[in-house]
């Protein structure tokens, strides 16, 4: 369960919101700071600059202010960071995949490592028609210039000769009687 501010969870009466309802109401609660952010400085600097005296003056007060003021939203957002982060839950380790065999099978201890991984490690990878041309036209690059033209006819013959069979899932029909 994902922690959710204060104020989103106010705008819900206490519920525990969607991940995307919560999401649009902290964009709006932030779009609304950002905005009420603008206007008070807004007002500050029209305030320092109505006031008599120098341009200097007023141009110095106001960097005075404003460096007071990113400061200060420093010195909130680490206190407020450190509480988000006191309050976040450890992540939990990932389960390994068990492998189940039968009694007389014994697998070496690199095949359970890429079996625990899961099935997108187990199946080899099939190249696509595209890529295998590619390669023998890269391996043909290597032949000597009178060898080029046989190499790759011949690459492509082996391909067109050895073309992979599509796979078929095994699956066992099962009927409810």
């Amino acid at each position: 369960m994902k922690l959710r501010h204060p104020e989103v969870l106010a705008f819900c009466g206490g519920f525990q919101p969607s991940v995307s309802r919560g999401n649009r109401i902290a964009r709006i609660l932030r779009s609304n700071c950002y905005r009420q952010t603008g206007l008070y400085r807004d007002i500050l600097r029209n305030h320092i600059y109505m006031k008599g005296g120098s341009t200097n003056l007023k141009k110095k007060k106001w960097r005075e202010l404003r460096s007071l003021v990113i400061c200060e939203t420093e010195r909130l957002w680490s206190t407020i960071l450190s509480q988000l982060r006191s309050k976040r839950q450890p992540k939990k380790p990932a389960e390994d995949n068990i492998i189940h065999t039968t009694d007389d099978v014994v697998l070496p201890d690199y095949v359970k490592e890429t079996l625990t991984r899961g099935p997108k490690y187990s199946v080899e990878p099939r190249l696509e028609a595209p890529t295998l041309l590619s390669l023998v036209r890269q391996l043909s690059g290597c032949a000597p210039d009178c060898e080029k033209d046989r190499c790759i006819s011949e690459g492509v013959d082996v391909l067109e000769k050895f073309r992979p069979k599509p796979q078929v899932l095994l699956i066992k029909k099962w009927s409810h009687t």
